[in-house]
């Protein structure tokens, strides 16, 4: 963390989270907006810094000190005179709010933000309706997650405050959780796209665009390309136990092709056959991977029976949909076996 305090304090935020005795959680920040961690809302307030931490020499707790004042509307004086939060237990953190929270990829992301800054005056970003979003506008690479942003507030020196987010779209949920301070921020304008064609299997492309008056071009390396080939890890992975002590494990095939909710059909298939490579991963014991040609896999009574006498509690499944150029990222699932 001591890193963070080499760069601009301005993405540095103090969270408290107070913790009662009966359960009750409650946690506040000093950053302008709310923030998601660890999925509990600290609350934005503005006005509350820390005035003092002190710690002695000694490590014991009776020796820690923090001088600070908590004022909220959460923090009632009913609750106070009733005792209720006595004993309570209190815990300051320092965040990089810079750094892109995770969140769900199913609806809009009202908690999180993100400041992206512009290369130069003549880039600009704007809000767009919930129509214009839905028909694909404000898509942009954030590291690694294709994302869409319904408001761009300026907030000057090419700077702009992104919220109301879409997160992990066409299938980049998977790097929703993998964010960092200042990674790359790529606006996905159709009309500034240029297709390269690489044949499969490449590891590795140069691009390299050429000006007239360039002495050494510029060069962009890109790993692993046609990420777009691969089908998309499967979805609503579920175990059903059977009467008969047998576990059904189900999931349902997502598209590389089909976006869109239509009642009534399918999602196209794209690939040439459809083909799941499932690996079945006790916490103890041998590893069993099975090729399966429908969305669904029966664990049999016995083979449980077997693992738990290996002394395995726990079945880890990682479901792969084989596609015409690779394998999708795997949908996990942990099965208990007790």
């Amino acid at each position: 963390m001591t890193d963070w305090f080499k760069d601009d304090l301005t993405a540095l935020a103090f969270c408290w989270r107070i913790e009662r005795l009966d359960g009750v959680v409650l946690g506040f920040t000093s950053h302008d907006r709310d923030l998601v961690l660890d999925g509990l809302v600290y609350h934005a307030a503005p006005g509350m810094v820390p005035s003092a931490i002190e710690r002695r020499d000694s490590l014991d707790p009776d020796t820690m000190d923090l001088a600070g004042a908590l004022t909220s509307s959460l923090i009632t004086e009913t609750d106070l005179l009733a005792g209720r939060w006595d004993g309570a237990r209190l815990r300051v953190s320092a965040v990089n709010w810079a750094k892109l929270p995770p969140a769900g990829a199913l609806l809009f992301d009202e908690s999180s933000g993100m400041d992206v800054a512009l290369l130069n005056d003549s880039m600009q970003l704007h809000s767009c309706s919930a129509e214009a979003l839905s028909a694909g506008a404000n898509a942009a690479m954030a590291g690694n997650e294709l994302l869409q942003f319904r408001s761009a507030e300026p907030l000057g020196n090419n700077r702009y405050r992104l919220s109301g987010l879409l997160r992990g779209r066409r299938g980049t949920e998977w790097a929703i959780g993998s964010h960092l301070a200042g990674e790359r921020f790529i606006l996905a304008e159709r009309e500034a796209f240029s297709h390269v064609d690489v044949p499969p299997g490449v590891g590795l492309v140069r691009v390299m665009a050429v000006g007239i008056a360039d002495v050494v071009p510029p060069e962009q390396r890109l790993e692993r390309p046609g990420q777009a080939l691969l089908p998309l890890s499967p979805a609503h992975v579920k175990a059903r136990d059977l009467a008969n002590g047998d576990t059904e494990i189900s999931w349902v095939r997502r598209s590389r092709n089909g976006w869109r909710w239509l009642d009534g059909t399918d999602a196209p298939l794209v690939e040439e056959t459809e083909r799941y490579l499932v690996t079945l991963g006790p916490n103890t014991g041998l590893v069993q991977t099975i090729e399966r040609l429908e969305p669904n896999l029966i664990y049999t009574a016995s083979a449980r029976a077997a693992a738990r006498a290996s002394g395995a509690e726990r079945l880890q499944l990682d479901i792969c949909q084989i596609g015409n150029f690779g394998m999708s990222r795997p949908a996990t699932m942990t099965v208990s076996l007790v």
